[in-house]
């Protein structure tokens, strides 16, 4: 659960609930402050056969450190298919790409890159209030980079966006060489049984050991050690509740 306190007034900030429409039209006001590295291309973008009823996604966007363009969909609460919806849409943006690009520039009046330099594959920035632990493996097995941002509403009209999933800055790596069963395997060895609580990697305690045994053990191999690291940490986010659905 997050909290907000205000040391001035020496209370925490209260939660407050708003609709997916605010939310949307929040982050296009603000969209500067909130995502500076990203080109803005338009809100509610059309196309025709993207998979929904409606046929339109939340946000397009670019992002010019990868040349790529960006869809954020945005949910009000948990939903359980937002991953899915938003990779659907991905498929759709990849398959009429020129139409995408036309649209936008002439549209949208966009000043993006030449059509040739801009990369067919488009990445993901999904925004909701939680997100489950089969939604963070659907991100994980994504050939599309998917963001996995939770967002919560507090008094004065503060917004918090946490980025528990693929940050921009923190962007993993080394996932070729994971193998999530090995670090289960780790706790129900019986030689570990002291070290661990239980034989589950379902308590925030095995999971801080867990990371102590990856330092140890694998810590001359970076990228499998990183890769384990970034698992661990999916993990642990995967128990915050209301993350746990």
């Amino acid at each position: 659960m997050q909290t907000l306190f205000l040391g001035k007034d020496n209370k925490a900030l209260g939660t407050v609930d708003k609709s997916e429409k605010e939310l949307q039209q929040f982050i296009c006001d603000n969209w500067q402050a909130l995502f500076p590295a990203y080109t803005f291309v338009a809100s509610e973008f059309h196309l025709k056969g993207c998979g929904s009823p409606d046929n339109r996604f939340d946000i397009l966007a670019y992002n010019p450190a990868t040349n790529k363009l960006i869809i954020f969909e945005l949910k009000k609460d948990f939903n359980k298919l937002a991953v899915l919806q938003a990779l659907n849409y991905s498929y759709a943006v990849r398959d009429k790409f020129d139409d995408v690009y036309v649209k936008a520039t002439r549209e949208h009046n966009v000043a993006l890159p030449d059509k040739a330099e801009i990369k067919k594959e488009v990445e993901i920035a999904l925004i909701a209030k939680a997100f489950s632990r089969e939604q963070f493996s659907q991100a994980l097995e994504a050939k599309e980079s998917v963001m996995l941002i939770r967002h919560n509403w507090f008094e004065n009209d503060i917004l918090l966006l946490d980025y528990v999933y693929n940050a921009p800055a923190d962007k993993p790596t080394g996932y070729a060489s994971m193998n999530w069963d090995e670090l289960v395997d780790v706790i129900k060895n019986p030689e570990h049984k002291a070290f661990f609580q239980t034989n589950s990697p379902d308590t925030k305690e095995n999971i801080d050991k867990l990371r102590q045994f990856v330092n140890h053990e694998w810590g001359h191999n970076v990228g499998r050690c990183r890769a384990y690291l970034k698992w661990l940490d999916i993990h642990e986010a995967g128990l915050e509740k209301p993350a746990l659905q």
